[in-house]
């Protein structure tokens, strides 16, 4: 066989050609390839098992099978990771002269013989036929030349330095100077390399000195130099942020200087682990190079020369298209269109790590879904496209208010959901989460008129029917939240909320047989809901049921022991039943967390109910 190879993490093509009858016995590379057609079973004929016999003897000869060799394959549609065969079944006969026997096993379990095949041939084997039919390899105009190249190897090695097709924006890094004063890595109008070094570290020393023998060729390109000493933050490492200032102050370095913090190195590995599908430890040297916007243009793992700085900070000016070329790491053609990073996977690697980056990188994320639609005229753009660009842009503005909600930025949450809206129309989840918030904020009738709206677009959509009918329960509305809460269990019977709140609406209404019923059905699929067996055990007191009313009030205490209206209402029914010692513990209890939470008129309502006891 000749194999194609083909490495995704070192971009080139290589056809390997078998020369192995050059270098062995030419006599011991004999082999016949078979191409199998189906005419009653699959075209393919995925499935078939073929079976060889080959050898140097005649079929008949019964005194020895040493020079025999029978070789069994099944035909797959793929069986690699990642890597795929022809439909060709390539077997190697070594020494054979002959080919005894070929006999398939069509899928279907039809075994048919095959005959006249000879070694060194390709044939076609088509279903029913009997006979091989050999294959001809088509002609190629002009014949085809294929000339042997010597494959290079690179040596490994530690240092590596990358200019990125894009600047990216980078999360607000902050550091201190030596004196302890808090700074904050920002723009400053022209380039900047920040570089990360130690004063242990000899390669890290000599790149100092380096940058400071080319001072003068560097400030004229106008680049700023930022040295960020990482002394003292390994713990207990060899030196600390005294012996940076020192080193610095040795080799009288020019530029500014400071000391990282740990939260810095932190968010820079973030962001070389979404850069980089493979990554290396973070080690110093490294430096990062930032663009007039303050955006990350190159990162240079270990020591970084002048004239390689001088390179890449005069590539910043070129046209996007040039400098992405001067990006790769090898010459070659495009594959498709280029794809920019998207911020908002970009805000999800610092989500729940680092708050502030994960809403500033949704922010731009926004904006940057906003500028491209303004730069674009929907209406000379398919609709494809046009729904394309909505969702994208939706989208953004969806995930943004989330992030807003999570930090307690309810009212930003709630305009970012309305331009999500408005840019999408149909977007159900949008309106039904602009509800949501809305209802939060005590917009009541507008959060009705938005879960509405959800429900047009999605019918079927559970949560917007449960909110809606919990909604018009709070405004009197019972008839309309029963009907809501009924289709809540039609979509999802085993909602136990919908179970539990469409008991209170009905018990609201007098329905007190059916609201009990549904309270035992919420228990039932959630035996832990401790609501939902307050809620039954306070409908049965109202009823007489003494006895089952205290079985579900202590149910409900055993699942939530600090609740102060399960207690009272336990002590209650207690007391109904003459049981005044009882009821006064739980009362007691009832008091100490009412008090300790400054309830006052919690307390004092209480009291009155201890005082009815004596």
């Amino acid at each position: 066989l000749d194999i194609w190879l083909y490495n995704r993490t070192g971009p080139r093509l290589r056809l390997m050609i078998n020369r192995t009858a050059q270098q062995s016995d030419p006599r011991d590379a004999a082999f016949v390839a078979l191409r199998l057609r189906g005419t009653r079973c699959n075209r393919d004929a995925i499935g078939a098992r073929v079976e060889v016999v080959a050898g140097n003897m005649p079929p008949d000869t019964r005194h020895s099978t040493l020079d025999t060799r029978k070789s069994i394959q099944t035909l797959r549609a793929g069986d690699g990771f990642l890597s795929q065969s022809s439909k060709w079944l390539h077997f190697g006969l070594g020494a054979a002269t002959r080919i005894s026997a070929v006999r398939v096993r069509w899928p279907g379990g039809e075994t048919e013989s095959f005959s006249g095949l000879r070694p060194g041939q390709r044939y076609i084997l088509e279903q029913g036929r009997g006979a091989a039919i050999e294959w001809t390899r088509p002609s190629v105009e002009g014949g085809l030349r294929l000339e042997a190249s010597t494959q290079e190897s690179h040596e490994k090695t530690s240092s590596a330095q990358v200019l990125l097709p894009d600047p990216v924006v980078l999360p607000i890094l902050r550091y201190a100077l030596f004196d302890g004063s808090p700074r904050r890595i920002e723009p400053r109008g022209g380039p900047t390399l920040v570089n990360f070094w130690a004063s242990w570290c000899m390669p890290c020393v000599a790149e100092l000195k380096g940058l400071k023998a080319s001072e003068q060729r560097l400030r004229g390109a106008g680049l700023s130099i930022l040295a960020l000493s990482v002394d003292g933050l390994e713990e207990d490492g060899p030196t600390d942020q005294a012996d940076g200032q020192r080193l610095l102050e040795r080799v009288e370095f020019p530029f500014e200087s400071g000391a990282a913090t740990a939260e810095l190195l932190d968010k820079v590995d973030l962001m070389v682990r979404f850069l980089f599908d493979r990554h290396p430890t973070f080690a110093v040297p490294t430096s990062l190079l930032l663009d007039p916007q303050g955006r990350l243009a190159a990162i240079y793992r270990g020591p970084v020369d002048a004239e390689r700085l001088l390179r890449d900070v005069a590539a910043l000016d070129l046209p996007a298209a040039d400098r992405r070329r001067l990006g790769e790491p090898m010459p070659g053609r495009r594959y498709g269109p280029h794809m920019a990073l998207q911020l908002d996977d970009l805000a999800r690697r610092f989500s729940g790590r680092y708050q502030e980056d994960h809403l500033r990188f949704l922010r731009l994320a926004a904006d940057e879904a906003d500028a491209m639609a303004a730069q674009l005229d929907p209406t000379q753009l398919p609709e494809a496209q046009r729904q394309s660009l909505a969702n994208f842009r939706s989208e953004a503005h969806y995930k943004l208010a989330a992030a807003l909600n999570g930090l307690g930025h309810l009212d930003e949450a709630i305009d970012q959901l309305r331009i999500a809206i408005t840019v999408k129309p149909d977007y159900a989840q949008a309106f039904y989460n602009l509800a949501t918030l809305l209802q939060k904020r005590g917009d009541t009738e507008e959060a009705i008129d938005q879960f509405r709206r959800a429900l047009v677009i999605d019918p079927n959509h559970a949560g917007a029917h449960f909110n809606l009918a919990n909604a018009l329960r709070a405004v009197g509305r019972v008839d309309d939240a029963v009907s809501h809460y009924r289709r809540v269990l039609q979509i999802a019977p085993a909602h136990a909320r919908a179970q539990n709140n469409l008991a209170l609406a009905l018990r609201s209404q007098g329905r007190v047989d059916e609201a009990v019923t549904h309270f035992r059905e919420a228990i039932r699929i959630a035996p832990q809901n401790a609501a939902a067996h307050y809620n039954l055990a306070a409908t049965l007191r109202s009823q007489g049921r003494m006895e089952e009313a205290v079985k579900h009030y202590r149910l409900a205490l055993a699942i939530a022991p600090d609740r102060p209206r399960v207690l009272r209402g336990l002590a209650a029914t207690l007391a109904a039943r003459g049981e005044h010692g009882e009821a006064r513990v739980h009362l007691a209890r009832a008091l100490e967390l009412v008090t300790a939470a400054g309830n006052k008129d919690a307390a004092g309502a209480i009291r009155a109910q201890m005082e009815k006891l004596d």
